[in-house]
């Protein structure tokens, strides 16, 4: 018969111990009947909550947005199969080429930004802004722009991942977007 290593000692003292855990938390454990939705209501009559406001509910000058859409506030790019949502100014560079990517309607299957650029990096690069740059504090480097004009690709800005709309200044020359 062979030895007890340290190993499976020390697994039959955790099993021991959760056995032992277990059955105390099951025991203490108390069990109740399900709440009915008629006594439910009857609970949060006899209750005294706050109902929480809001400035907009407190002063009527404060008023929703009305008609406000983030397909309207994005542009839409595609690959033809796929396709994902930017922010209007997040673009910063666009080929001649690539124009195409950019579609009024959406075709294909929607896809969360991340797994978008994965599937298109060949012709979809990034340019990590911080939130200087993105407010129009910070310039973009003259370097950055130098060098997509070189590429064949569609340049978007993003902050931690993410595409985030980048204000430029009258200087800079934004890129036309459909």
């Amino acid at each position: 018969m062979r030895p007890l290593t340290r190993n499976t000692r020390d697994a039959g003292t955790t099993a021991l111990l959760l056995l032992l855990l277990t059955h105390s938390a099951i025991e203490s454990a108390e069990i109740r009947d399900r709440i009915t939705p008629a006594q439910m209501r009857q609970r949060q009559a006899t209750t005294t909550w706050k109902r929480t406001t809001t400035s907009a509910d407190r002063d009527p000058r404060i008023k929703p947005p009305v008609n406000q859409s983030i397909i309207k506030e994005s542009v839409i790019i595609s690959d033809g199969h796929f396709w994902s949502l930017v922010p209007k100014k997040a673009i910063l560079h666009i080929s001649e080429r690539q124009r195409r990517r950019l579609v009024d309607k959406p075709v294909g299957k929607l896809l969360p930004w991340k797994q978008f650029l994965g599937r298109n990096r060949s012709w979809l690069r990034t340019l990590e802004v911080d939130i200087p740059t993105a407010a129009g504090n910070t310039p973009i480097s003259n370097d950055s722009e130098s060098s997509w004009a070189k590429r064949d690709c569609i340049v978007v800005a993003v902050h931690r991942g993410g595409p985030i709309s980048v204000k430029r200044s009258e200087t800079e020359k934004p890129p036309a977007t459909p």
